[in-house]
């Protein structure tokens, strides 16, 4: 684990990762828990600017990764009209996917486990971003 950063678990996930403490600019990483519908709950990684670190974690119990997709692919076009998905793709212990809307992109990771599926969204330009998605481990 690099120096400066920290895993953040749950005693009710399956999955971990880490992330730096500290942003490039030296302010707090900022860390949210928040309780999505009734069987999913979700963290967000990020730092001030957005560019440099977002990471999201959302854990479904109910909600296969095709299933998880198709319900993005339906919600995101209202805050996003032009939006354009990819199809998902097998990837490693994952299923991939991305999406993207005039200049922005973001990576979609579906990891499968016995609790749930875990989504990942992350912005694929930030360095930090990428290791900490090198960094999940799924017991």
């Amino acid at each position: 684990m690099p120096e400066g950063w920290i895993r953040f678990e749950r005693s009710d996930w399956r999955l971990s990762f880490v992330h730096p403490l500290i942003d490039g600019s030296g302010r707090d990483v900022i860390v949210e828990r928040k309780q999505g519908l009734p069987d999913s709950q979700a963290v967000h990684v990020r730092a001030e600017d957005p560019d440099e670190i977002y990471f999201e974690v959302v854990r479904n119990q109910n909600t296969t990764a095709s299933d998880f997709y198709s319900l993005m692919q339906e919600r995101l076009p209202e805050m996003y009209p032009n939006v354009v998905f990819t199809p998902l793709a097998r990837q490693g212990g994952s299923m991939a996917g991305s999406f993207s809307w005039e200049q922005e992109e973001r990576w979609v990771r579906f990891f499968e486990a016995t609790d749930g599926t875990y989504r990942i969204i992350l912005r694929p330009k930030s360095a930090v971003n990428l290791a900490i998605l090198e960094s999940v481990e799924v017991d």
